[in-house]
């Protein structure tokens, strides 16, 4: 299993703090203190520091390059917002890019209080699905209070031949005529065994669901049918 996202060289526990403080310096940083390591395919220092606002945070940095690979924290939320959606994007693209990451947000919902983000590189216009960041954003204070970039450190690496064969047009012709299509996109997306492939993305509805239809970009093959089912932890694709 590859680690393709992480470089650079080890640092030490001292650089691992700093870095945190760094990263989390406008939400304040009280009682740091060292959870231990863990090793296997990432080998990680793990914290905890109690934010400003009371809120415990949990960080898991890499030894290698120092990235961090998840944040975790015990801030549900809350029912009182006063962000929107779309100024929770902003706050994860740019905490993201506080961390020299080159992502932005490719979906969003939000469930009580708390903004949920997907963030992926977009190459060209080619949504990069593999290096997938999960973001949660407080709609209340617009601190990030969870972060899971797993997806990005096992596969982010530079990547060639994001050229589709076929047109969109040609490619729509795969989609159920039963479907309506509400919009096109184009992405490279996971599948088994660690492979990737290019295919276009058309969100599709149905009978008041939703469905994403995903379909080769170099054979025009249908690849893959996601449906979205809307849960009480927000929308889930299955």
């Amino acid at each position: 299993v590859s680690t393709k996202g992480i470089t650079g060289d080890e640092i030490t526990s001292e650089q691992a703090v700093k870095k945190i403080r760094d990263v989390f310096n406008n939400y304040g940083v009280n009682n740091l203190s060292s959870d231990g390591e863990t090793s296997g395919l990432f080998n990680c220092y793990n914290y905890s520091f109690t934010a400003n606002n009371k809120t415990k945070y949990y960080v898991q940095i890499t030894k290698q390059g120092g990235f961090i690979l998840n944040i975790t924290s015990f801030n549900q939320g809350t029912k009182t917002k006063s962000l929107s959606l779309s100024e929770c994007r902003a706050k994860a693209e740019q905490f993201a890019k506080n961390l020299s990451l080159d992502v932005e947000s490719v979906w969003s919902t939000s469930l009580g209080g708390v903004a949920y983000i997907n963030l992926t590189p977009v190459v060209g216009n080619v949504i990069i699905y593999p290096d997938m960041i999960k973001a949660k954003v407080s709609m209340q204070t617009g601190e990030i209070i969870g972060w899971e970039a797993t997806s990005y450190a096992h596969n982010h690496t530079e990547r060639v031949d994001l050229v589709a064969t076929i047109s969109v047009d040609n490619a729509r012709k795969s989609v159920s005529q039963n479907l309506t299509i509400i919009s096109e996109k184009i992405a490279l997306i996971p599948l088994e065994y660690n492979k990737e492939k290019l295919a276009y993305e058309f969100k599709c509805s149905l009978n008041d669901a939703t469905y994403y239809v995903y379909v080769d970009a170099k054979t025009g093959e249908e690849v893959q049918v996601l449906k979205v089912i809307a849960t009480t932890n927000g929308d889930l694709l299955q």
